[in-house]
């Protein structure tokens, strides 16, 4: 028995090659959309939970004053890329509020969350 090897039998073939890369091009085009459907929906969870935060300030400031603060009265510390408008109430001594907030990183700052203490809460869009 001879020990000679073709050196064509122990590399890889074009065919074998390109099968490899279809096989993981396949699997980018399945992981990065779900992978930004993730992150979109951190940033979304993000700013509804700096929404909720924020309401609860404004509750908790009603409990203690009476009256909701106006956006001069009160500061929210958010998170990165979340910006929080009070829109309501617009003069002192008001009963209710609504606030928006949204993420500058969803859609360029597009979608917005609302949080209407007349209207039972949290909203998607602006209820404001």
């Amino acid at each position: 028995m001879s020990s000679d090897h073709s050196t064509a039998d122990d590399a890889y073939t074009l065919i074998e090659l390109l099968v490899v890369v279809v096989i993981m091009g396949v699997l980018v085009a399945i992981a990065v959309p779900i992978f930004l459907g993730q992150r979109r929906g951190a940033f979304e969870a993000q700013a509804q939970a700096d929404l909720r935060t924020a309401a609860n300030q404004m509750e908790l400031s009603y409990r203690e004053h009476g009256a909701y603060p106006t956006a001069a009265d009160i500061v929210f510390i958010t998170s990165p890329d979340v910006v929080l408008t009070i829109v309501e109430p617009g003069a002192a001594g008001s009963q209710v509020f609504c606030m928006t907030a949204v993420h500058n990183r969803i859609d360029g700052g597009i979608v917005v969350f609302s949080w209407d203490s007349d209207g039972g809460g949290q909203a998607d869009g602006d209820v404001c």
